[in-house]
């Protein structure tokens, strides 16, 4: 949802309305282009060294000549418009920046062929199971808790549904052939580096670390689907990496508005525009918890009621997974805070904060994959059908006992 408002801020600056007109031609290219491959592993050639110098003026860190790095993912694909530019260009000599991303957005797959198929065989699953309800050929609790359990896995459309609906491409193969000059793969830089990372670090700096690194670096839990130079980020970061490619936009506009500020917008209020006020922040709480928490709500209240109310297995799963969810978002944001607090020192950084954040979403990350995994287990073996599942363990009303009559 932070990704898709993004887009949506981005978007409206290029639309031509009377706000946008004094901002350069460039910065309409480079926020186009953060829309279009804004998905992609920035990396902006910028590191933090030991000789570097934190600026409390302008509060950010001041770089010396070494920090350059080869690997600059910002600069190889701002060639596309640095080749609009040029006099070639203008000449017939070079594509165009609008012909080269409209290849870039023509190269996705449809929204209807990417996600139309699995959500008619998903919606269809539960209009069979309703109209066997109806009819009475399926019968008994287990029906409905059957139900209940296709109400808790709504999560994967909804995340199919707003991962798709990005502008934004998930495959780099497009740019890959466009701007591709032979250089080094995309690496994260050190400003992304978070507590995870900076463990693995830490162990391969012995020498029994480095020989288990050594031993099992060929083995990969995740791999890459592209073989690319240019790399997507996860799913969860794809906001704040969008962000980042606005902020480097932004930069690279203020350094020219000091030669052109008269006739330009000033870059604070551009950057103020493209930041998300409060109503932007409310409607992106508002969207994503009702996505986030009405499958497992649906389906805690099936469970919860049928056949007795109460909280049993099913229910319970429902009620842990959607807690963890809610706890994890939570976790997301702060981290989010931290990470723009604390900016490219963020991987450096030695605080209490970073550490409790980072122990409770794996914490929290762990239960939550634990539940959706063997609560699936459970559920498709059976093992939830079982007596001891039908016992209640807590129950938010009052059971009533039923008279069952005497001889007298």
């Amino acid at each position: 949802m932070y990704d898709k408002v993004l887009e949506f801020l981005e978007a409206s600056k290029e639309s031509g309305r009377r706000d946008s007109t004094n901002i350069s031609p460039r910065l309409r290219a480079q926020l186009l282009l953060a829309v279009v491959v804004g998905n992609l592993r920035i990396s902006t050639g910028r590191r933090i060294s030991m000789f570097s110098q934190w600026d409390a003026e302008t509060n950010r860190r001041r770089l010396s000549i070494g920090d350059i790095l080869k690997d600059n993912t910002w600069t190889r694909i701002m060639t596309m418009i640095d080749e609009d530019e040029s006099d070639i260009a203008w000449h017939g000599g070079k594509v165009l920046l609008s012909t080269k991303l409209k290849a870039i957005l023509n190269s996705q797959a449809s929204f209807g062929a990417t996600i139309g198929a699995p959500i008619l065989f998903f919606i269809g699953g539960f209009i069979y199971t309703i109209l066997g309800i109806e009819n009475g050929s399926l019968q008994g609790d287990d029906t409905v808790h059957a139900l209940a359990f296709g109400m808790w896995w709504m999560t994967v459309p909804h995340l199919a549904i707003v991962s798709c609906a990005m502008l934004a491409s998930p495959s780099p193969s497009a740019l890959q052939g466009i701007v591709w000059d032979g250089g080094a793969i995309a690496s994260r830089e050190r400003s992304e580096r978070g507590s995870w990372d900076l463990m693995k670090t830490k162990v391969e700096s012995y020498a029994a670390g480095r020989w288990i690194a050594n031993k099992t670096g060929r083995y990969q839990l995740l791999n890459s689907m592209y073989d690319g130079q240019f790399k997507t980020v996860t799913l969860w970061n794809r906001g704040p990496n969008k962000k980042r490619w606005v902020d480097e936009a932004i930069r690279d506009y203020a350094a020219s508005f000091e030669e052109h500020g008269d006739r330009l917008r000033p870059p604070q209020e551009i950057r103020k525009r493209l930041d998300l006020d409060l109503g932007d922040q409310f409607m992106i709480m508002v969207g994503s918890a009702v996505l986030l928490i009405l499958p497992s709500l649906l389906a805690l209240l099936t469970s919860y009621n049928m056949p007795r109310k109460g909280i049993s297995c099913r229910s319970g799963t429902y009620l842990i997974y959607g807690i963890t969810q809610v706890i994890e978002c939570i976790f997301w944001v702060w981290e989010g805070r931290l990470k723009r607090m604390y900016g490219e020192r963020w991987s450096e950084a030695r605080t209490r904060a970073k550490t409790i954040n980072w122990c409770g979403q794996t914490f929290v990350g762990f239960f939550a994959v634990f539940t959706a995994v063997v609560g699936t287990l459970m559920q498709l073996l059976g093992v939830y059908r079982t007596c001891a599942c039908k016992v209640l363990s807590f129950s938010f009303v009052r059971q009533r006992t039923l008279p069952t009559g005497s001889n007298g």
